[in-house]
């Protein structure tokens, strides 16, 4: 609310008078109040001049005009004024029935687990450039054999822009209006009946193929568009084809990848859905490719080595639409769905207050969630704090369904959710990058910026999210103790769920206290508390390791939100939680929708029992932490003296 955006001095040192205009003109700050009160006379002319240059310049007018004009652009569903009660249930509303008429699949077709492929060998070589499944061959073209014509069959140019319009006017691109009636032109036409040509597609929310070109009569290697306003962060990918024939493989080839190595070199899958079958067997989003292999090709661009994934799956049924991607999809209108359905509930509506935290770059609305006892009750009642964000990367999708997991289980009727709602208030922002999200991106927002790089100095209206965010993090410091932030992610090279943290030595230069064995209360080390929760997190959750967990901080991970809130605002249980795109070690499956929302569930309970246990308890969990460590450091000290002499020997 317009409140906590009053009073930030301390937010404002080291901006200039350019920089306060840009937040005004982005819709960040509603009125000038007291943030300018220790500024002259002549610091205010000009931020005040600087205001009104900005407001009638031709940069902002040709983004107005940008977004009247765009006939693509996203309209998602209106946010309603739930102060009625209208004795609708959550599962009145049918999300699927929602999706029908787009022809795009909905979040919840899916199906469960299904096993990785072998594992064997790669679990054995884990060294880059050791592939379970070797890169092709290149073909030999045999003498007086005619050359394989190519032919580009697809290319999506919603994102290329005439070449001067500034790059802050960016469209944001849904790619397929709600309208049913208005459907959009392929961009390949199948000539008759027998032709056999794919009809790729991806102009729809999330999608970001750029091109497809056919390379052999099944074969088409594909070019996937880079995050807006870059020229790299290629990994995420979203797409459709039409026109199949049951029983042929076709094979993909993804060729402009830029990562050196994959979770695809070990046992990673992509996602599936065939439209057919989600119609006639309720079969959603599953596994599926066989001679799965990531690999160097040889290109380079721009001075960066380019990669490629490639595999091929099989067709089902015949004139079938399927969709294949590298998560599990959660749009923006997903989050919309599901919110509208929570706030539609009668009971949840007590504990749950929706409200907007900002206005992104293109317009859209940042959601904040307030979860507690009576949220629209001011003040906190001696209530501390929690935060948890999600969606700062947008093609990690996992990281919608750890939130949406927290969510179910801190408004349902499980007695340990109402304690956690007595004693706590959850502040959550699901969607930290929704322009991103909308438009395909894999980590940037339209800028072409890391939000998660940009929370030491954020821009007002470059990121308005992560600047609004921080406001309510320094206006819950004000008013109570926020006793943890936590930021989902998904991880593209390790198995496992694990957690990065700070060593507590990093916030000693700004909170001396910290310096201390222990506090004259008895309370544990703060040094060693950091440790806790992802020590607990792994004693309940299967799927978490607490041996990938790190605590030490690297220089190109001091801006991130982890970091930063540990030492701008000294929340020492600070952490960035992560999920595999892949799976388990130990089960050797992939994650999947429902062990997500688990994992969700499992840190809620976590935090219950972290933050109201006694001082004892802590030291007690510590303990085991410190004999699990040891543990682990003596079994590979030993396997390194049993590694040393078979090498003697």
């Amino acid at each position: 609310g317009e409140s906590i955006m009053k009073g930030r001095e301390s937010t404002l040192k080291g901006y200039t008078a350019a920089d306060i205009a840009d937040q005004f003109v982005g819709g960040i700050y509603s009125s000038w109040g007291d943030q300018t009160k220790d500024w002259d006379a002549d610091q205010l002319a000009q931020a005040k001049n600087m205001v009104e240059i900005r407001e009638k310049s031709v940069l902002i007018q040709r983004l107005k005009e940008a977004k009247q004009q765009q006939a693509l652009l996203v309209a998602p569903p209106p946010l309603h004024d739930f102060g009625q009660d209208s004795g609708s249930k959550p599962n009145d509303f049918d999300h699927d029935e929602y999706y029908s008429h787009t022809g795009v699949p909905g979040k919840r077709m899916f199906r469960s687990k299904e096993s990785l492929l072998p594992q064997a060998e790669c679990m054995v070589n884990e060294k880059e450039g050791a592939y379970p499944n070797p890169p092709p061959a290149p073909k030999v073209q045999a003498e007086g054999e005619p050359r394989a014509a190519t032919r580009e069959v697809y290319r999506c140019t919603c994102h290329d822009l005439p070449p001067d319009t500034p790059q802050v006017v960016v469209q944001q691109i849904e790619k397929r209006k709600n309208d049913e009636k208005t459907a959009l032109r392929p961009c390949y036409a199948v000539t008759d009946r027998d032709d056999t040509t794919l009809v790729f597609e991806s102009r729809f929310e999330s999608g970001n193929l750029y091109t497809a070109t056919q390379v052999g009569e099944h074969e088409y290697d594909l070019v996937l568009r880079s995050d807006t306003n870059t020229h790299g962060h290629t990994q995420w990918y979203y797409f459709s084809f039409a026109n199949t024939r049951r029983g042929v493989s076709y094979r993909f080839n993804v060729t402009n990848l830029l990562k050196n190595d994959s979770l695809y070199n070990k046992g990673l899958r992509p996602l599936m859905l065939s439209s057919r079958e989600a119609a006639e067997s309720k079969t959603g989003w599953h596994r599926a490719g066989t001679d799965v292999s990531y690999y160097a090709n040889g290109v380079r661009r721009r001075g960066v080595d380019q990669y490629s994934l490639s595999f091929t799956v099989e067709a089902t049924h015949d004139d079938d639409t399927c969709f294949l991607a590298h998560c599990y999809p959660y749009t923006y209108r997903d989050l919309q769905v599901y919110l509208h359905g929570l706030m539609m509930c009668t009971t949840r509506r007590r504990v749950v207050r929706r409200t907007k935290l900002c206005d992104t770059e293109a317009g859209n609305v940042c959601e904040l969630l307030t979860i507690t006892d009576n949220p629209k009750m001011p003040g906190f009642a001696g209530k501390k704090a929690v935060v948890i964000t999600a969606r700062v990367h947008p093609g990690e999708t996992q990281a919608s369904y750890m939130m949406q997991g927290i969510i179910d289980f801190l408004v349902s009727d499980d007695e340990r959710a109402r304690e956690l709602r007595e004693r706590f208030v959850f502040k959550l922002v699901p969607m930290l990058n929704p322009d991103g999200v909308i438009n395909g991106n894999y980590r940037c927002c339209l800028a072409g910026h890391d939000m998660n790089r940009r929370w030491a100095k954020p821009h007002g209206r470059k990121h308005s999210p992560i600047f609004a965010t921080k406001l309510v993090i320094e206006q819950l410091q004000r008013e109570t103790e926020v006793v943890l932030f936590l930021d989902l992610h998904g991880h593209s090279k390790m198995k496992n769920a694990f957690i990065y943290g700070n060593d507590a030595r990093i916030l000693e230069d700004k909170f001396p206290s910290l310096r201390e064995p222990s506090s004259p209360t008895g309370d544990p080390p703060e040094r060693s508390a950091e440790r806790a929760l992802p020590f607990m997190l792994s004693e309940r959750a299967p799927c978490f390791s607490y041996d990938q967990c790190d605590f030490n901080v690297q220089r190109a991970k001091i801006s991130t939100g982890r970091v930063v809130c540990a030492r701008e605002f000294g929340i020492v249980n600070s952490y960035t939680l992560e999920a595999s795109f892949c799976g388990v070690s130990a089960t050797k499956t992939h994650f999947d929708q429902p062990a997500l929302l688990a994992l969700g569930r499992d840190v809620c309970l976590c935090v219950l029992d972290r933050f109201t246990a006694s001082a004892e308890g802590v030291i007690a969990v510590l303990d085991r932490e410190q004999a699990a460590r040891e543990a682990k450091a003596a079994e590979r000290a030993a396997a390194a003296a049993q590694r040393e002499r078979e090498g003697g020997g």
